[in-house]
């Protein structure tokens, strides 16, 4: 039998005003501001290292193309030398 007088143990939630409201809202929001940003962070770190990754790349590129032009250019002007 249920007596609304009697005491579980347990303090009965008391309603939130509505200034709390407002604080728990903004508690939440904050919350899940913050969890957006901790992956986009976690996305910008990724994808810089990928671009400091792909840089790399094109600098090598570069070096070989740069390499392979300045062996043509000695070959051509090795050729131009031949006598007839």
């Amino acid at each position: 039998m249920f007596l609304p007088h009697c005491h579980t143990g347990q303090a009965d939630p008391e309603p939130l005003t509505p200034r709390a409201k407002v604080r728990r809202s903004q508690q939440q929001n904050l919350e899940v501001l913050k969890q957006h940003n901790y992956w986009l962070t976690k996305e910008v770190s990724r994808k810089s290292q990928r671009i400091t990754q792909l840089e790399h790349e094109k600098a090598i590129l570069i070096k070989q193309l740069l390499d392979d032009q300045l062996e043509g250019y000695s070959y051509t002007a090795c050729d131009s030398s031949t006598f007839v």
